[in-house]
């Protein structure tokens, strides 16, 4: 299951990537484009579960231990989100609005891949010492 939700994460990250580096509208940006919504759409149920399991398990062993990169992570994530919806329902309402919010999605994106490999690291060195 950790693999598949590396994978996933992987080809989100990957796939974000290309259509911010690809130029204009092109028929591989299009499927792109549709390939990364539509692995945003199914990944969004497991990873919220996932994370609030992650959480409860954690908070039960060392409660009220949480640390500010975790509170950060956790808002990033909320904010990919946020914004990944945001965008799906904007492509129909709100066009003036959308490269903002895909400016706040892409700048989440990266802070939450941040952020989750300093907490990664984080949890390593305590494990180890």
């Amino acid at each position: 299951m950790v693999g598949v939700a590396l994978f996933a994460g992987l080809f989100l990250l990957l796939s974000g990537a290309l259509l911010v580096a690809l130029p204009a509208e092109t028929g591989l940006t299009q499927t792109l484009r549709a390939m990364h919504v539509l692995a945003g759409l199914v990944l969004l149920v497991p990873m919220v579960l996932g994370t609030i399991s992650h959480a409860r398990i954690r908070l039960a062993l060392r409660s009220g231990s949480t640390t500010w990169s975790e509170r950060l992570t956790s808002l990033s994530l909320l904010l990919v989100i946020g914004t990944g919806l945001l965008l799906l329902q904007g492509a129909w309402q709100w066009s003036d609005l959308l490269p903002r919010i895909g400016s706040v999605h892409l700048a989440a994106s990266i802070a939450l891949v941040l952020l989750t490999l300093l907490h990664v690291r984080s949890a390593m060195r305590r494990r180890a010492g």
